[in-house]
């Protein structure tokens, strides 16, 4: 066998086995391998069935139940911020007064799962009061009850709604005769709760015809012959 010899800075010699070596530290890493090996898993816990349940049904502060109902969306447009058997429910006055119908529709209390008007001051401090007249509780709803809510709304004065008509303000024909659109587009007759060009009649003395040509009644608006 082959062998080196390597002098030290003393002088003597030392004689070492060259293939000796590598054998030994392979050896060795394969037994550090077989040892070490199986060690991996036994410090990892096992989580029980009742963390794994708990952690399933925790529900955020925005309303998500992990494995239920998403009710962030409900929450911020409706109130309905509590899940309930896979749906969002309201669960307080506080959830819909935070909502946006709130604002806008008067649905500022909870019932029965669901946020409404609780009286009719509700109606009125909503901007659909102010918008279509709709000023009044009626059920779980506002509507419009008289004319003096539809006279000062902003669609009257924008649409010619300005009388009332089964809980919503609408346009009587004294309200399209009088709209100054009546004079300018022709839109001079009610329909549908709205005012429109339902005749010739009514584009014929309008400034739109006269300037435009525009004096035949067609699709609720005066067009060009």
């Amino acid at each position: 066998m082959r062998r080196a010899r390597r002098r030290s800075r003393k002088g003597f010699v030392r004689v070492t086995d060259w293939c000796i070596g590598p054998f030994v530290r392979i050896f060795l890493l394969l037994g550090l391998l077989l040892l070490g090996g199986c060690q991996c898993d036994k410090d990892e816990p096992t989580p029980s069935p009742a963390a794994s349940a708990s952690a399933s049904v925790s529900v955020s502060a925005s309303g998500t139940a992990s494995g239920g109902a998403d009710c962030s969306q409900p929450c911020v447009e409706y109130g309905h911020c509590k899940p309930v058997a896979g749906d969002c429910v309201a669960a307080s006055d506080e959830d819909c007064r935070k909502a946006a119908r709130c604002t806008m529709f008067g649905n500022c209390s909870a019932k029965d799962g669901i946020c409404v008007p609780a009286d009719s001051s509700a109606c009125r401090s909503s901007k659909r009061c102010r918008q279509f007249g709709q000023c009044d509780q009626e059920g779980n709803r506002c509507v419009a009850k008289t004319d003096k809510d539809c006279k000062v709304s902003i669609y009257c004065r924008r649409l010619a709604q300005c009388t009332v008509g089964e809980g919503e303000c609408v346009a009587s024909p004294a309200d399209c005769k009088a709209w100054n659109s009546c004079n300018t587009q022709g839109l001079c007759s009610p329909k549908n709760g709205r005012c429109v060009a339902a005749s010739d009649s009514d584009c014929a003395g309008s400034t739109r015809c006269r300037d435009l040509g525009e004096c035949i009644a067609s699709g609720d608006k005066c067009i060009a012959k």
